[in-house]
């Protein structure tokens, strides 16, 4: 352990798998443990660590497992580091204070319900790698009132943003996505309209 800290090392690499959950106020994952990079928030890391309000995530990882930071209830706001390539399901699921999210270039997937029950988050734009946004990964995201797609995009997930009543104005479906998912904008009631994208294969119901 270190500090409040558990981890594994693992592939000459180190894992976080687990934070103490009395843990408060702000936190650094440190970039190295024993001289090895830490590349990975395991599963479950920090789950429900509520009084937790800020978390600096190294640039050195490149995964963020499945409900990583699940129900961390605290959090006002997030920085992805640009060599994070996937976001794992649930992740960041009912972290109901985070306002402000920075996603890094470097990201390719957005898992199933990642952001998903976020109700502070404004504003998001999706980085030109990202090539899947998961099911219901910012659904009932209700302050999202800006979302700005990136160019890479190809499959947008069921009710990925269903019930985000305040995105407004007429979004833009970048040209690479080929499917989007049932009741993927849902009672989106404040869009005016969907720019469709030149190559789409495949739309799902009460889109």
């Amino acid at each position: 352990d270190i500090g409040n800290l558990s981890y594994k090392v693992r592939n000459g690499g180190v894992i976080i798998t687990n934070c103490l959950s009395s843990t408060a106020g702000e936190l650094s994952i440190p970039p190295t443990i024993e001289d090895k990079p830490v590349t990975m928030i395991g599963e479950n890391a920090f789950r429900s660590c509520s009084k937790l309000t800020s978390i600096s995530i190294p640039g050195t990882v490149t995964r963020i497992e499945d409900k990583a930071f699940y129900e961390c209830t605290g959090l006002t706001s997030l920085n992805v580091p640009d060599n994070v390539t996937s976001i794992g399901k649930y992740a960041f699921y009912a972290c109901v204070k985070i306002s402000d999210v920075q996603l890094g270039k470097g990201l390719k997937s957005i898992g199933d319900w990642a952001f998903n029950t976020c109700v502070n988050i404004s504003s998001v734009t999706i980085p030109d790698n990202v090539t899947s946004i998961g099911d219901r990964a910012f659904f009932g995201c209700i302050k999202l009132d800006n979302i700005t797609l990136g160019k890479g995009l190809t499959t947008i997930g069921d009710s990925a943003f269903r019930d985000c009543a305040r995105l407004k104005g007429t979004l833009i479906i970048p040209d690479n996505v080929i499917r989007i998912g049932d009741y993927a904008f849902y009672r989106c009631v404040s869009l005016t309209g969907l720019n469709i994208s030149e190559g789409l294969t495949s739309i799902g119901n009460q889109v």
